[in-house]
């Protein structure tokens, strides 16, 4: 045999090896898998979830993956967070603050929006002994607007009891307003502009709880043990979340097509995105302090919903906003925030 058919065999195996070297350095690296992120939330999306939601579609394009999940209740989320089904969360401080006193490894780490809960009842019912043994709608039994309806009662009529009824979603709160089916009920803004323009003169606003308590907190965004070992994941989340409530600020425009796209369409979009923008429903800073956490759990305390001795380390951790905010800068016209 030839020295040339001796190599033969030898030549064919470099050029494929070498074919082979070059397919692979031709073929696209391997994406790595995206961090799913799960957040929790207590029933459907609501008007005040807009740049929350908006904060979620922004980190998908940071290569996250977010997955939200929408519990019935504001407990079931809460439960959700602390046995670990989702790492985020948002909703009611109440109901997260009263499962961190059991010992739930949940914190807060800023404001989800203000206080937008109002008590509405038919136009009959001219003050708080009006309520006594009348149909009373609310959430359910541990959400914040439970309280803050129950803490209205302590503070201007004591003896006065209502007949509650648990119904979930303020959307399905002022349904049954409209069909009769209960007197009375707490609602969130949007929910409260929707019935002025449905049914003119027929409800009234009887309390308007932030006008009332406008120190006290009842909406927050939470984290559980996932923190301790993603600290730079939960900054992203907070960051984005804050950069949404800047944003929303700064165009006004697009919360109406946004709450279209997202919770479905109504003319009444542009009316409440005004009302919720005027009143900086979205704090830019993040709308949370040590010292707001310290005036809420004393509000909440002093009126029974949560335990006495709750300190402001149980239930926040409000390290990653105030990293946020140094990177971030403060927010023109806003107050200064210690985000500690």
């Amino acid at each position: 045999m030839s020295d040339a058919c001796r190599h033969r065999p030898a030549r064919r195996l470099a050029a494929v090896l070498a074919l082979a070297a070059l397919a692979a350095c031709a073929a696209p690296a391997r994406r790595p898998e995206p961090i799913i992120l799960r957040v929790a939330y207590p029933g459907s999306a609501d008007f005040d979830d807009l740049p929350s939601l908006l904060a979620h579609a922004s980190l998908e394009t940071q290569g996250y993956k977010v997955e939200t999940t929408h519990y019935r209740v504001s407990e079931l989320a809460a439960e959700a967070l602390a046995r670990g089904d989702a790492q985020f969360a948002s909703g009611s401080i109440r109901t997260y603050w009263a499962a961190a006193s059991r010992g739930a490894p949940v914190r807060t780490v800023m404001d989800h929006a203000a206080d937008v809960h109002q008590l509405v009842v038919e136009s009959d019912i001219r003050d708080c002994e009006g309520l006594e043994g009348q149909s009373f709608a609310l959430h359910s039994a541990g959400a914040v607007g439970a309280a803050l309806a129950r803490a209205y009662l302590a503070e201007e009529c004591a003896g006065v009891r209502p007949r509650f009824l648990m119904v979930p979603n303020s959307d399905n709160r002022a349904a049954a307003l409209l069909a009769g089916a209960v007197r009375a009920s707490v609602l969130t803004l949007a929910e409260v502009l929707r019935l002025e323009q449905q049914a003119p003169g027929r409800f009234r606003v009887l309390s308007d709880f932030a006008a009332r308590w406008p120190h006290v907190k009842t909406t927050g965004a939470y984290v559980n043990v996932f923190a301790a070992a993603h600290r730079d994941v939960v900054r992203d989340y907070v960051r984005a979340r804050v950069i949404a409530h800047r944003d929303v600020l700064a165009d006004r425009r697009q919360l109406p097509a946004q709450a279209s796209q997202r919770l479905g369409p109504s003319a009444f979009w542009p009316l409440v995105a005004e009302a919720y923008l005027d009143t900086r429903a979205w704090d830019p800073d993040g709308g949370l302090t040590r010292s707001d956490i310290e005036r809420t759990l004393a509000f909440f305390i002093a009126h029974g919903s949560l335990d006495a001795g709750l300190t402001v380390d149980a239930v926040a951790d409000l390290s990653y906003l105030a990293s946020v905010l140094d990177e971030l800068g403060r927010y023109p016209g806003v107050p200064g925030q210690d985000g500690r």
